[in-house]
């Protein structure tokens, strides 16, 4: 029999009536988690390839100055907010040399999310119709592979680190770079809840919340 835990949340999804009452706390929030210069250094150091990322005076020394980039105004932000697409000569006139970007890699309005609940893996195509952005406008999600076991923990895979999990990619020529890393992703919506009871996500969960190496 499973030990219980506690949901600590800041909006619904479609499994969470399957926590209890009591328990294990389980912290589930959106504006929980690490920035966006913390969540590429931190994929960076678990061998997770990522978009090139920098701030503008670094960039400038690297890139020809009419090269794509993606401004972060809030590194904070997720789901598409707190960013704007321009050149890089456009964001060294517009915005401090400090300012946080990375290279706009991919096609646009595509990206790919590889969502980990415990040791079963989904992946997810978004396309937005109207938008550069994935996640922003007339938006299809399509279940490519769903609740797949994986084989083993390799580095930011690790359920008992992250029960719950999703990096998001884009293609960068032949290779998927990693652009975003979301600790409290969002499942109602993806196609998931068709496919997956809410028993089954929250008893995968359940087997490694709280039980972390400290």
């Amino acid at each position: 029999m499973s030990r219980e835990v506690k949901l600590i949340t800041n909006f619904h999804d479609y499994y969470d009536h399957h926590f209890d009452g009591s328990g294990v706390p389980f912290l589930r929030k959106h504006d929980m988690g690490m920035n966006r210069l913390q969540m590429l250094d931190y994929m960076s150091s678990k061998g997770i390839k990522t978009v090139p990322y920098g701030y503008l005076h670094e960039m400038a020394k690297k890139y020809p100055l009419h090269t794509e980039v993606v401004v972060y105004t809030d590194i904070s932000k997720h789901q598409g907010e707190g960013k704007i697409r321009m050149s890089l000569i456009e964001a060294l006139e517009t915005y401090p040399i400090d300012t946080f970007c990375t290279l706009l890699c991919g096609n646009l309005g595509e990206s790919w999310r590889v969502l980990n609940v415990g040791r079963r893996k989904t992946i997810l195509d978004y396309r937005s119709k109207d938008d550069w952005r994935s996640n922003v406008g007339d938006v299809e999600i399509t279940v490519v592979d769903c609740w797949s076991r994986m084989p083993s923990f390799e580095g930011i895979l690790d359920p008992y680190e992250f029960p719950l999990v999703a990096i998001d990619y884009v293609k960068g020529g032949n290779e998927l770079l990693a652009v975003d890393l979301n600790v409290a992703p969002q499942l109602k919506g993806t196609g998931m809840e068709d496919l997956v009871t809410p028993e089954k996500v929250v008893n995968e969960m359940k087997k490694y919340i709280g039980r972390g190496v400290v």
